[in-house]
This record gives C-alpha cells, sequence and structure tokens, in this order.
C-alpha cells in the first residue's frame, strides 16, 4: 500500500514492490490521468499477472482511509507493508501561510499517516509481520522563502 502512489517518489516505490512481488495498492487524489499513467505502467511492469488496485480518495479523510483499507482487504488482503507518501506544502513563504493551509498540511502529512497506521497495524500483529515507511521530505526542515 502506497499513498501518493501515482506520481514521483511514490510510484518509484510502487515500482519497486511490484518487481518484487507484491500485490499493489495505490492512492490518489485528483489527477485521473496521471493515476491511469501509473496504473497502466505498474501493470505493464508485471504483465498483469499480480493485483493492482488505484483508490481514489483524500488521505486526509479518516473515512476513506477506512474505506480504502477494507477494499483492499477484501481485494488483496491484510497489508504487510505500508508506505506513507502522501504529502503537500504549501508553496508560500511563512507570512503567507493561512491557518487554513496549515492544516491541510497537517491532515495530509500527518493525520493520514496516523489513519493508515490505525488501519493496518492490528493485522499486521496478528501476523506477527509488517513493514511501516513513513516519508518525509527536505522542505520539512525549512520554510519557502
Amino acid at each position: 500500500m502506497v499513498t501518493g502512489g501515482t506520481r514521483g517518489i511514490g510510484l518509484a516505490i510502487a515500482e519497486r514492490l511490484i518487481q518484487r512481488g507484491f500485490s499493489l495498492a495505490i492512492t490518489y487524489i485528483s489527477d485521473e490521468k496521471s493515476a491511469e499513467k501509473a496504473h497502466q505502467h505498474l501493470d505493464r511492469l508485471t504483465g498483469g499477472d499480480q493485483p493492482i488496485l488505484t483508490l481514489r480518495g483524500d488521505v486526509e479523510d479518516a473515512k476513506v482511509v477506512a474505506e480504502h483499507h477494507r477494499t483492499i482487504r477484501k481485494e488483496l488482503g491484510s497489508v504487510s507493508v505500508l508506505v506513507n507518501n502522501a504529502g503537500i506544502m504549501p508553496a508560500k513563504s511563512f507570512e503567507e501561510i493561512s491557518v487554513k493551509d496549515w492544516d491541510e498540511t497537517i491532515r495530509v502529512d500527518l493525520s493520514s499517516t496516523f489513519y493508515w497506521c490505525r488501519e493496518v497495524v492490528p493485522a499486521m500483529k496478528e501476523m506477527k509481520f509488517g513493514r511501516i515507511v513513513n516519508i518525509s521530505s527536505l522542505a520539512a526542515r525549512g520554510v519557502a522563502s
């Protein structure tokens, strides 16, 4: 399971998981074209032999995360590897960041990680196996000038 897995680092991680034989679920928020392109690319890598779920929805919404998790469990089984990759950073100076921008950034970058971990950890404990990777960015170290 890779959040934000249709472009950039998330897609590269999804490629590696597919190459290692994992069934895969990736999430995205709205870019249908990138999502379809990513799905086709990953499907070509497998020759169509491994299941790939491409799930649209907002990771900052706990209900959406729970729904995606239910879909994954039904279609692929329990999640053994979770990569929390989805993240945003307002392209604004510190003085220009609004409270709304801040709250959205916290929900996407932090709350979504909690929501996904809360969903997958019980099954990982039951399986006595699981890996969680939380991706961050150097952008977290500073503020745009």
